[in-house]
Parts: structure tokens; sequence; C-alpha cells
């Protein structure tokens, strides 16, 4: 994967070294036609010189708020030199001084064309990401419907249970009452017969022991 400081907007880390004299003092400027840092007095001399007079030179602040500047780091083996081309090999960005150096025989190609292939790697990327979220968002989506339709099915289920448990247990109250009312009539017939029986044999056991 291509380094990540190719592409570097917004919140860029400037280089502290200024681009033609190399001092680290007062690097305050940034022309955004050289893509080069300047400090104070080397900002003067870009303003003046006929070649550079009518460059864009704004405060560093200014420039990496620029959301389509894009900053060229300034090369760490040879000072003042931007990194304006990008090692395959490597995976790294350098400048052209590198190039005739340690990475002489490496494929290399121009940093903006690096950038532009990185963007485009990275705009694929998110389209397949975006593509695989929307399918997983609606897979979730789908869940939640079947989850809900099944607990509203269990709550119907539910509701009838509990209209079915109270109509059978009307109905069973009131056959229990209906048997409770029928023993309770037998037992009265019962005790009616019972006394009936008793009289009859309590006279007639009087009527033995008189004679």
């Amino acid at each position: 994967m291509a380094s990540t400081f190719l592409i570097r907007r917004a919140q860029v880390q400037v280089p502290d070294t200024c681009a033609w004299c190399e001092t680290i003092q007062d690097v305050n400027w940034y022309c955004n036609d050289c893509l080069e840092v300047l400090c104070d007095r080397c900002k003067e001399i870009h303003k003046r010189a006929n070649r550079t007079k009518n460059d864009d030179v704004v405060p560093i602040k200014e420039a990496n708020k620029q959301d389509e500047a894009v900053l060229l780091e300034v090369c760490k083996t040879h000072r003042g030199k931007t990194c304006d081309l990008y090692c395959s090999d490597c995976d790294i960005a350098m400048c052209a001084m590198c190039l005739t150096g340690k990475h002489k025989q490496h494929t290399f190609k121009n940093i903006e064309e690096e950038i532009g292939a990185q963007k485009q790697n990275m705009q694929d990327q998110l389209k397949i990401l975006k593509s695989k979220l929307d399918h997983f968002d609606d897979n979730l989506s789908k869940r939640h419907e079947v989850s809900k339709s099944f607990k509203e099915s269990v709550d119907v289920v539910r509701q009838t249970v509990q209209t079915q448990r109270l109509k059978l247990k009307a109905e069973v109250d009131s056959i229990a009452d209906s048997v409770l009312v029928e023993l309770s009539a037998l037992v009265e017939e019962e005790e009616k017969i019972y006394q009936h029986d008793c009289k009859s044999h309590e006279q007639t056991i009087k009527e033995i022991k008189q004679l």
C-alpha cells in the first residue's frame, strides 16, 4: 500500500526548512505556484524576482486551509529539494537527486501521478465499502422486520391463549356451580327421606314397646 504522506491537506505538517536558503528561522510562507516553503527573507526575494514576483505566496497557515493544495515534503537527504518523485519499489517519495543515487535502478513516477492513482484507489475502496455497508444495512433492516413480525405473531397467539383461558375458566366454573347446586339438592332430598324413614321407624318401635 502506498505511503500515506503523499496527499496532505488541511492539518498538514509543513516542512520547517526554507526551500531556498535551508534556514529553519522564520519559515512562515508558502508559494502555491512553486509548492515551496519560504522564510521571511527569501519570501521578499521571491516576490521581487521577475520569474516569481507574481506567484501566489501566502502565510503557511492559510496554505494549510486550501482544500486542493498538495504540500510536497522536503527531502530529508537533500535539504531544500522537494520530493516530487515517487519510488514504487521503496514506496516512498523522493527528490530528483535521490533518483540518481540509491534509487537509480528503481521504478519511479511523478508524485502527482501517484497521488492521482492513490486518490482513485481510495475512491474505489470507498465504493466497495459503501456497497458492503448498504448490503449489511439492508440485511440488518430485514432482520429487524423479521424480529418485529415474530414478536407481533407471538403477541397475537398470547392474546388468543389468554382469551381462551378465560373462556374455558368461565365454562368450567359454570359446570362446577351446576354440579354443586345439584349435589346440594340431592343432599337436601336425602335429608327429607332420612327424616321420614327415621320417624316411621321410631313410630313402629314405640308401638312394639307398648305391646
